[in-house]
């Protein structure tokens, strides 16, 4: 697999571009091997903000969250970032990643 840190900016630009649309167009399923590496380091990084949803109201409302850094810690939950579909949440939770991992 490639580090995704060490691409150059132009070219993290178009992979955004390109990765971005396909999550967007399907938030969840399965996804291409490229995007399935990305949010596969999203995940794993231990360095860096982690961005999560909790559903506060089953399956109608999701707010955004923050992992701790150490398990056990409680999860802060953003109460002013409430959405009502679940596909909107996740890109959110998408965007705020990439803007975590990589500043662009």
């Amino acid at each position: 697999m490639y580090d995704l840190t060490k691409l150059e900016p132009a070219e993290r630009s178009r992979l955004y571009e390109r990765l971005a649309e396909e999550f967007r167009t399907t938030p969840v399923g399965e996804y291409s091997l490229d995007l399935q590496r990305v949010l596969n380091f999203f995940r794993g990084s231990p360095d860096k903000v982690k961005y999560g949803l909790v559903c506060t109201d089953d399956h109608r409302e999701w707010k955004l969250a923050m992992m701790p850094d150490n398990r056990g810690e409680p999860v802060k939950v953003f109460e002013d970032k409430v959405y009502r579909r679940l596909e909107d949440a996740e890109w959110e939770v998408f965007n705020l990643r990439w803007k975590a991992h990589f500043g662009d």
